[in-house]
């Protein structure tokens, strides 16, 4: 189960990082859309990549 949660949290990780550290705006509402925004993409990116190793595992067996 760590291993498994390890391919959503370390994308959304990411991308909430590098959206805060470019976030420039100081109204609260942009910066909630912000966070909303980086986790969306960062769980998407997750899936992606967890599916992909999960193919790939196959592949290779």
């Amino acid at each position: 189960m760590k291993k498994v949660l390890s391919y959503y949290y370390i994308p959304t990780g990411i991308f909430l990082l590098l959206a805060l550290l470019d976030y420039t705006n100081t109204e609260s509402q942009n910066l909630l859309m912000t966070i909303a925004g980086a986790l969306a993409i960062g769980l998407f990116a997750g899936v992606v990549f967890h599916l992909v190793t999960k193919v790939m595992k196959k592949i290779s067996n």
